[in-house]
């Protein structure tokens, strides 16, 4: 969730959040900081995936229901279901 300055993320296991500039597509994401409890290995590996893609500059993509967040060559699709 991007609001009012501040991106904040659940993965299932932890939750997490750190300041967030919105400039047109592109996102300048500060330190992202998160719970710290232990999780089992598959929503360890999206909680990594989501550090690691809101980590400085993100690309923000919307087409329809569909969020695309990218950093370099890393990446999350996001979709709302109708």
């Amino acid at each position: 969730v991007f609001e009012d300055g501040e991106v904040r993320f659940a993965s299932g296991c932890n939750t997490g959040f750190g300041q967030a500039e919105v400039s047109g597509a592109t996102i300048e994401v500060g330190p992202v900081a998160s719970t710290k409890m232990g999780c089992p290995d598959d929503l360890a590996a999206l909680e990594m995936a989501i550090v690691t893609v809101l980590d400085g500059t993100v690309t923000a993509e919307i087409d329809g229901t569909t969020l695309t967040l990218t950093n370099g060559d890393r990446g999350l699709v996001l979709s709302a279901d109708s």
